[in-house]
């Protein structure tokens, strides 16, 4: 049987099929005169996946002092959280079968009963607990811990991060934006004249509310991929004049893109997949929590967990972050530590003439 490139979401396993050259038509999501991969020829792809499957232990194998709570079927774990295919929940079970059967004995087990992560939920016993301070980001917390933690607890002197894990982890999501780039903010306007391009940057220290990465008091450049992006992050409505400011980059630099942590591949060479399996629960976590959506009456302390994040990679001497926007389904928004590094060029003013609302 033949699987192919479109099957799979995550990279390293698209470029190993890719590297075959070999083209045809594919048995699990029917695509074709595609890159394909022929399981019968060539076992690597099922070898790398079965690394996975031993992660979780069958439910048959279990300690009794597991919890029954954390207990869940395999199959919604590779959905859910690995983002490794791109196929329906059943093509997948079809296709880690075949890819897996040489290599993992108790395949049709491992889909039939559930399975529990011994390394996250039996943290007490001493040679698992010793893995995680070393491996973890969070060692043995939580995210939600650390939020908890950072809210009403200590916000200044955590020692919850294995900060060369997060670090490891963060480098594998590096991007290099070239001098040239363009990226765009916007202001709501009072009438139709707009701002001149000198008032177009960052707020001053002293008017800087707290933002994603930026904590009250410190400036950061928002900007966006794109024009419309910006009017969806600054709530715009209708009749109201928005400028819009076009932002030049003066150099080529290197960013952190959060909108790609959790789409880190677990089978990049330096990362054991264990290594990656503990810290996935968390990659997710921090890209949801940096790019989700503000209310109007969330409190200041929803953005100190991301606030602590990207301070640790302005640290790192990373010059801003990337992260989805939640409000506009194709952009992205940048948070820019040093605004000297990008030029306004030029402003636009537009009027919002209507609004389309989804509500459910």
């Amino acid at each position: 049987m033949k699987c192919c490139i479109n099957c799979f979401e995550d990279v390293e396993l698209k470029n190993i099929i890719e590297h075959l050259k070999e083209k045809g038509d594919c048995d699990f999501c029917h695509s074709h005169n595609v890159y394909v991969y022929d399981i019968e020829k060539d076992n690597k792809i099922g070898e790398l996946l079965t690394e996975i499957l031993y992660i979780y232990t069958l439910e048959d194998t279990l300690p009794r002092e597991f919890p029954t709570n954390k207990l869940e079927k395999l199959e919604d774990i590779l959905m859910n959280e690995w983002h490794i295919f791109n196929l329906d929940k059943t093509s997948m079970i079809k296709l880690v079968k075949e890819l897996c059967k040489k290599s993992y004995t108790r395949i049709d087990d491992v889909f039939e009963q559930k399975v529990g992560f011994k390394e996250l939920h039996l943290k007490h016993l001493k040679h698992i607990g010793l893995y995680l301070e070393n491996n973890a980001i969070l060692k043995t917390n939580t995210w939600e811990d650390f939020v908890e933690s950072i809210k009403t607890k200590n916000r200044f002197h955590t020692d919850f991060f294995n900060e060369n894990e997060l670090e490891k982890i963060l480098s594998y999501t590096v991007k290099t934006l070239k001098k040239g780039e363009v990226f765009y903010r916007a202001r709501i306007s009072k009438d139709k004249k707009g701002y001149n391009i000198t008032e177009m940057g960052a707020p001053p220290a002293n008017l800087a509310s707290a933002g994603r990465a930026n904590a009250e008091g410190i400036s950061c450049l928002y900007l966006a991929s794109d024009e419309k992006t910006t009017f969806y992050e600054i709530r715009a409505i209708a009749y109201d004049y928005v400028c819009v400011g076009r932002f030049e980059l003066n150099k080529d630099i290197e960013i952190i893109d959060l909108s790609s942590l959790d789409k880190i591949s677990p089978f990049i060479s330096e990362l054991e997949c264990m290594e990656y399996a503990i810290n996935v629960d968390i990659l997710n976590k921090i890209a949801y929590d940096i790019s989700r959506p503000m209310r109007r009456h969330d409190s200041k302390l929803d953005y100190l967990p991301t606030q602590y994040i990207s301070d640790f990679i302005k640290k790192k001497k990373y010059a801003g972050i990337m992260y989805k926007s939640t409000l506009s389904e194709t952009g992205y928004n940048l948070a820019i530590f040093d605004e000297s590094i990008f030029t306004c060029i030029d402003t636009k003013v537009y009027e919002v003439e209507s609004l389309s609302y989804d509500y459910k």
